[in-house]
């Protein structure tokens, strides 16, 4: 994983790609993003592939109690999703279980992909996720009619009924570990099972305006839940509650959002809010980076900046494992 003048050059091509597309979308809107996938796709996908030649880490089985690591990918991001929880493994003082959901398009050949680096991982389907589902919680409509027509439902019902029990970090595929994250390992040593961290949008990213939710516990979120992502979390076993989950999925609110993204992420904010959570500090950053001193500790790079995986969060950590090496 050397780094040449060509990987340089390459680098900067993504990274001012990724800058403008910003820009552009900030403007505009997404009417021409495709053009930029497709450009991301031919210029970065030598870096992605390199996820495959990665030494592997043997996964652990879960085991009841324990804290596992839950993610959701497609076909199109199966080595991304390698990427993002390659970069974890490797800043936990032990290894931990992993469920990788599938959304629908995910075939033999990416499980196989996933396993030749990351052996152990739990690959559930979405065939499978849905079946279990409607044995499990028949009763919650609302969240399986989500689940049946939006696949990113499966983040909110997945790893609350393949997990059992015990503390959940949930985990989108575009996101990188960059240092040794320590708000999540104080949480992990951490025997106070309620405590709840997440992340904030340091930035607005063409996202939809969050209106204010006051938090259960006064004084723990002092802005309250604006600016609430959930691309990564950490989740006690006691903030989710499926009725409530359900019960919002039933309202108008709700309903005008079934084909949205944000779907997903709404629900989780005010499943945090009726709970209590904390905001990770600003280093776990969802904003664009900077073209210097980027202190980043945990990044996601979010569509609109989503180049910035390659030149940014791959490129640092293609010179960690090189040095580890």
């Amino acid at each position: 994983m050397k780094e040449s003048q060509f990987d340089r050059l390459r680098f900067k091509l993504l990274d001012e790609l990724s800058r403008a597309h910003y820009r552009f979308v900030s403007q505009h809107g997404f009417k021409y993003s495709s053009i930029y996938r497709i450009l991301l796709r031919v210029i970065g996908r030598k870096y992605l592939r390199e996820a495959l030649k990665l030494p592997p880490i043997l996964i652990p089985e879960y085991q009841t109690g324990e804290t596992a690591v839950h993610i959701l990918t497609k076909d199109s991001e199966v080595k991304v999703a390698i990427w993002a929880l390659y970069s974890l493994m490797i800043q936990l003082p032990k290894r931990i279980p992993v469920f990788l959901y599938g959304d629908g398009s995910l075939e033999k050949k990416h499980i196989d992909q996933v396993n030749s680096v990351l052996p152990g991982v739990r690959v559930v389907s979405r065939d499978e996720a849905l079946k279990q589902a409607s044995k499990d919680v028949p009763w919650a409509k609302n969240l399986l009619r989500l689940a049946s027509n939006n696949g990113i439902a499966l983040k909110l019902l997945n790893p609350w009924i393949f997990q059992t029990s015990g503390k959940r970090i949930l985990m989108d595929s575009d996101v990188l570990v960059l240092k040794s994250p320590k708000e999540v390992l104080d949480w992990l040593a951490n025997k106070k099972e309620d405590a709840a961290l997440t992340c904030r949008w340091n930035r607005e990213l063409h996202v939809r305006r969050q209106e204010p939710i006051k938090a259960k516990k006064e004084g723990e979120v002092s802005e309250g839940t604006v600016g609430f992502n959930s691309g990564f979390g950490c989740h006690p076993e006691s903030l989710m509650n499926i009725n409530y989950a359900n019960e919002l999925l039933g309202t108008e609110k709700f309903k005008k959002m079934m084909q949205s993204w944000l779907v997903e992420q709404e629900v989780y904010r005010h499943l945090s809010a009726k709970h209590g959570f904390s905001f990770f500090p600003p280093s776990y950053a969802i904003g664009l980076p900077p073209k210097e001193g980027d202190n980043a500790v945990v990044r996601h790079y979010v569509g609109t900046i989503r180049a910035l995986f390659i030149s940014n969060g791959l490129r640092r950590l293609r010179k960690q494992l090189l040095q580890a090496s």
